[in-house]
């Protein structure tokens, strides 16, 4: 028996694609996609993600520049690979979570990058409404959070000289609001463990 890539993807844990070196989604583990979905609120069909920029689906700005800026370097061998682990918070469910973008070589050849997307941990917790609230990148109630460990930026609104980084439920006991923008973005040590070579 033979199997191909479809196959493998569909037998892998979490959420797996095939992307091409330019970042293009190629295959999807569709079962595991689709079962995340529906898990996640999803009322109508997933969302297509074939065909696609990965980087489409991450946050503007800072956090999908520098995404893509490491997932071009696996691609061109600069960087052996990404391993990250993060949070990935609904305002009821703490979910850790673990990244892993690594090449498919073809003799010496990028063919494909394998993105594995897992969830390691799920813990049902008391409501932080601030994991619900839209995202942007304007406007006069913008609240950053670090889309590494999910801290928030403390005073909100401000540059980052001055600010800290704080635990989602310090940000309500500091006085945050609930009807707010969510920006995300990187605090300094989640930054320095990004950017450092492959872990």
């Amino acid at each position: 028996m033979s199997l191909n890539s479809q196959d493998m993807l569909e037998a892998m844990d979490g959420i797996a694609l095939l992307i091409d070196p330019d970042l293009v989604v190629r295959h999807i583990g569709w079962s595991h996609w689709t079962d995340f979905w529906k898990k996640n609120g999803g009322d109508s069909d997933p969302v297509g993600v074939v065909g696609r920029d990965i980087t489409e689906f991450f946050s503007e700005g800072e956090v999908r520049d520098v995404y893509r800026t490491l997932f071009l370097d696996v691609a061109k061998k600069a960087r052996h690979a990404v391993k990250i682990n993060y949070r990935c918070d609904s305002p009821v469910l703490r979910r850790s979570m673990r990244l892993t973008v690594t090449a498919v070589q073809t003799g010496a050849r990028t063919e494909y990058l394998l993105y594995q997307s897992m969830t390691l941990e799920v813990e049902q917790r008391p409501a932080i409404p601030l994991f619900g609230a839209p995202t942007g990148t304007s406007g006069p109630d913008i609240v950053k959070v670090c889309a590494v460990c999910a801290k928030v930026q403390w005073p909100t609104g401000g540059s980052a000289a001055g600010t800290e980084w704080i635990e989602p439920q310090d940000y309500y006991r500091r006085g945050g609001a609930d009807v707010v923008v969510l920006s995300h973005g990187f605090c300094g040590p989640c930054q320095k463990i990004l950017l450092s070579e492959d872990e």
